[in-house]
């Protein structure tokens, strides 16, 4: 399962500027835009995450801010997290990754 929840990240300017001057749409413009492109590209790295065979077995949690995408979760082994991390690495609009990915351990009595 993948999961994005954009609006936990979305940008939120405040200033002591009143709510009419040019500056403050400006500003809001600008988050406005970077929140939008944040969203487009969460979505097309999930996209990515399911259509890839290398990335079955596991809960990937996607966010992506300021362009730096966050994945957290559990992963059934090391190369799902890997290919994982390199599907993230090779989306177009993602400038950095975060990896808060896990790998399940095996109990002992799941031979």
């Amino acid at each position: 399962m993948y999961f994005w929840d954009s609006s936990q990240w979305e940008t939120h300017w405040s200033s002591n500027a009143r709510p009419d001057d040019d500056d403050s749409r400006e500003r809001k413009a600008i988050a406005d835009h970077w929140a939008a492109a944040d969203r487009a590209v969460a979505v097309e790295l999930a996209l990515a995450l399911l259509r890839d065979p290398g990335v079955q077995g596991g809960d990937i949690d996607v966010r992506v801010q300021s362009g730096v995408a966050i994945l957290e979760g559990r992963v059934s082994g090391a190369a799902v997290k890997e290919a994982a991390l390199a599907r993230a690495r090779g989306t177009d609009g993602v400038r950095d990754v975060c990896d808060l990915l896990t790998v399940a351990r095996r109990r002992w009595w799941h031979r």
